[in-house]
């Protein structure tokens, strides 16, 4: 019993790894298809990177790890005094 809901829950698990997975692949793709016809492989592999570094930016907020916008504000601000 112990064993086959352990299976279970790895096959949740997985299943959902892999949505997230394709969602990801499909949120590139769509951004690799919205740049310019002209685009090169070091603009994408720019774009590629940007875009990495905000989606794990807006997660580290979701799980609290992050410094929220306004308070960024308030410390630049600061430094410009």
């Amino acid at each position: 019993m112990i064993k086959k809901d352990l299976n279970l829950n790895l096959y949740i698990i997985s299943k959902g790894l892999k949505d997230m997975s394709q969602k990801i692949k499909e949120n590139f793709i769509k951004m690799i298809h919205e740049l310019p016809d002209n685009v090169t492989i070091d603009e994408i592999v720019y774009h590629t990177y940007i875009k990495s570094q905000v989606m794990k930016g807006k997660q580290q907020l979701q799980e609290g790890k992050g410094i929220p916008h306004s308070e960024i504000e308030a410390e630049i601000e600061q430094w410009l005094k």
